[in-house]
């Protein structure tokens, strides 16, 4: 027996096939930005606008991660939730 699939299935199957493929494609940025967040809790920074004043080689590092990662495109609607705050698209 044969599933149908409903579109709103495919286009879950579509973003879960993006996702791997992102992952795949910057999984060299993700071993150093693990190792970034490893020594921010090991040295109690918790927020990234503390890791500037307390540790510039860390701020560095993670200035050069952000500029070798390209942006992830949305399509559709897209709907993004910050903390206490939201933006919807």
């Amino acid at each position: 027996m044969r599933m149908i699939q409903t579109p709103k299935t495919d286009e879950a199957t579509v973003l879960q096939n993006e996702i791997a493929h992102y992952r795949t494609r910057y999984a060299e940025l993700l071993d150093p930005f693990k190792s970034l967040s490893e020594q921010m809790k090991r040295k109690k920074i918790k927020l990234f606008e503390d890791l500037a004043t307390r540790d510039n080689e860390l701020i560095k590092t993670l200035i050069e991660l952000a500029q070798l990662t390209a942006t992830f495109p949305l399509e559709g609607i897209a709907i993004g939730l910050f903390g206490q705050t939201s933006t919807g698209k």
